[in-house]
């Protein structure tokens, strides 16, 4: 991902740290020109890593959300709540990045760190009943996707970030 072009290297070196897997953390950053014409921007990296997509207007972090793959979470940072936005909620931006989402991830956080497992044939939980014991279900992976339907889960969500008809 570091070798794209338009894509800049802000934080580490990405080389191993020792023997095995284990990696240093890596941040990098693109424009959404960049991350439009790359797929390999678009797919999971393994290990300490994220990549920052600089957007110019709403439009553009609209646009980007809807670029991203079936993710398992994805976050909305809006900065500090004033008095009474948790009721009334923030610039209908906001919302529009939240619809653009929550068609690709399956948790949605607000204002919050995720962590994050790719959906994968290889990918099982490791858990307690039934993510192991049971061959047909998993909590995590390409077999949960049978599971659990399609959940949405809003994460720390004010209540006007929850759809409209969302609770009848």
């Amino acid at each position: 991902m570091a070798s794209v072009e338009g894509v800049q290297r802000v934080i580490g070196e990405g080389e191993p740290r020792g023997p095995g897997v284990e990696s240093g953390a890596v941040v990098l950053r693109c424009g959404l020109a960049a991350f439009r014409a790359n797929p390999t921007l678009r797919e999971e990296c393994f290990g300490p890593s994220t990549i920052v997509v600089e957007c110019a207007s709403v439009e553009e972090m609209v646009e980007g959300a809807r670029l991203i793959r079936g993710s398992l979470t994805g976050a909305i940072f809006w900065g500090e709540a004033e008095e009474g936005e948790d009721l009334k909620g923030p610039a209908p931006e906001v919302l529009r990045l939240r619809d653009a989402l929550e068609r690709r991830v399956g948790r949605l956080i607000f204002n919050g760190v995720p962590t994050g497992v790719e959906v994968s044939e290889a990918m099982v939980h490791g858990g307690p009943w039934p993510a192991t014991n049971q061959p047909h279900t998993t909590a995590v992976g390409a077999r949960a996707i049978e599971r659990w339907c399609r959940p949405v889960c809003y994460q720390n969500a004010p209540a006007w970030a929850l759809p409209a008809g969302l609770w009848g």
